[in-house]
């Protein structure tokens, strides 16, 4: 399947959001972008050359695959500018492996929901960040180490209202 950007209105209402890297699970193929709708996207703004990334990482009991997750972010070739990990009221060891990261990188952050869901997990998290572009990445997966690079490097261009990868 391949990610898309339309018109239709997305389940968040702050016009930052069109401005996102739609970046989800083992995105490993070529990276594609898409045009705003006629218009453009409401208060859509250029990226700059340095604009940063968040990461998004809803999770919920992923004590078996969060580490490896975080991991390669840390380790990417492009550094995001902040993770926030949104522990969707974990009963495993998946906060605790969030808040090592976060003791140990200040890039990330780690927020709790009360077990509600991936899209409030994914909604909270939102609301945290700070960055000019958004993330998404679950915390069962990981990226190739190009990827926020790749997605970075489309998002400068100024007929790019989103950018998506296959998945």
């Amino acid at each position: 399947a391949r990610g898309t950007a339309t018109g239709l209105p997305m389940p968040f209402s702050p016009p930052w959001v069109w401005q996102l890297a739609q970046c989800w699970a083992k995105s490993f193929g070529p990276c594609k972008s898409a045009k705003a709708p006629a218009g453009g996207m409401p208060g859509a703004a250029p990226v700059s050359e340095g604009a940063a990334i968040d990461v998004v990482v809803p999770a919920r009991n992923a004590e078996a695959t969060l580490g490896r997750c975080l991991g390669a972010l840390r380790d990417a070739g492009f550094a995001p500018g902040e993770v926030i990990v949104a522990d969707d009221g974990s009963t495993d060891g998946t906060r605790a492996i969030a808040e090592r990261h976060a003791d140990r990188d200040l890039r990330f952050r780690v927020v709790g929901t009360p077990g509600r869901g991936p899209s409030a997990a994914r909604n909270l998290a939102l609301t945290e960040t700070s960055g000019a572009l958004i993330a998404f990445l679950d915390a069962d997966d990981t990226w190739a180490p190009t990827k926020l690079a790749d997605m970075a490097r489309l998002m400068r261009d100024p007929s790019v209202d989103a950018a998506y990868a296959r998945i």
